[in-house]
């Protein structure tokens, strides 16, 4: 039992130190029974992360794991006012609603998500230093072209950041096009939001040749599967951070692997959804 709260007071005064931005004192010692408390402040989606991210470790301790599951371990978690202020909230809930309907093929629910003057700047074009579609009518020209090439695929989103009236956004895309060839492509898009609404969309993406390597771990592939699918399967790679429900969920659509880095820590119920969908974690690092 000693061993056990030593370790917990090791993690709790790291949590404290790192939500806080300042060192703190240990809680008291917690006798036989009594719940060692965690108090954590979170300002911002860091530190909401970092909660999760300390909850995880201790979940996948052999000591502390059943410690926490029993209720001997509890986080007071207090959220500061303006956590990440409305303009943030603003950003990211507009960003929400407009990827969900991009997501639907449904032009018209796109555009009740964006501003009349919407801009979106393509990832590729003739026109320098950037193909422009602004407007309704010159949206929907593009967007249904793109999206007869976007149907056939899945996307993934692996980080969204929102900084006042701005959202940037790392995502994902894999699929097999309409050409019997496997594409695998990330990207980078850059947002502002007005009154609620996107009012433009900048888009980056780097691409490999159709058909290409899948990005698939190393360790994955000294593995055998039946006729070789899970070599082929497409992969989402994590390098760090904490693995969340909603992000399994996400991979599970991609196909059948997780890859996560040697930092990630896949909370517990990440984990049980991962064993429901059938989705496979694996670390990349070597």
């Amino acid at each position: 039992m000693a061993e056990q709260t030593d370790a917990i007071r090791k993690l709790v005064r790291e949590a404290i130190a790192e939500a806080k931005g300042a060192d703190a004192p240990p809680p008291s010692a917690a006798g036989q029974g009594v719940p060692v408390r965690v108090p954590i402040v979170i300002r911002d989606s860091a530190d909401a992360g970092r909660l999760a991210q300390l909850a995880g470790a201790i979940a996948a301790s052999p000591e502390l794991g059943p410690r926490l599951k029993s209720g001997g371990i509890a986080f007071d978690a207090r959220l500061e006012a303006g956590v990440d202020g409305p303009a943030e909230a603003e950003g990211r809930a507009a960003f929400d609603r407009f990827f969900e309907a991009f997501n639907t093929g449904d032009f018209d629910r796109v555009w009740e998500t964006v501003t009349d003057d919407f801009e979106w700047r393509l990832p590729g074009g003739p026109d320098a230093p950037y193909t422009s579609a602004k407007g309704k009518a010159a949206f929907r020209d593009a967007y249904t072209k793109r999206w007869d090439f976007l149907k056939h695929f899945t996307a993934v989103n692996e980080v969204i950041f929102a900084s006042g009236d701005r959202v940037y956004q790392h995502y994902r895309v894999t699929g097999t096009g309409p050409d019997g060839k496997f594409h695998d492509f990330t990207g980078l898009d850059f947002y502002i939001v007005r009154g609620g609404k996107i009012a433009l969309k900048d888009a980056y993406n780097k691409t490999v040749p159709p058909g290409g390597r899948s990005g698939a771990p190393k360790r994955a592939a000294k593995r055998s599967a039946p006729d070789g699918a899970r070599a082929a399967a497409p992969s989402l790679d994590i390098a760090d951070g904490v693995i969340t429900e909603r992000k399994v969920v996400e991979a599970a659509r991609l196909g059948t692997r997780l890859a996560i880095g040697r930092r990630a820590v896949v909370t517990p119920l990440a984990r049980d959804r991962a064993r429901a969908l059938g989705l496979t974690i694996e670390r990349s690092d070597p």
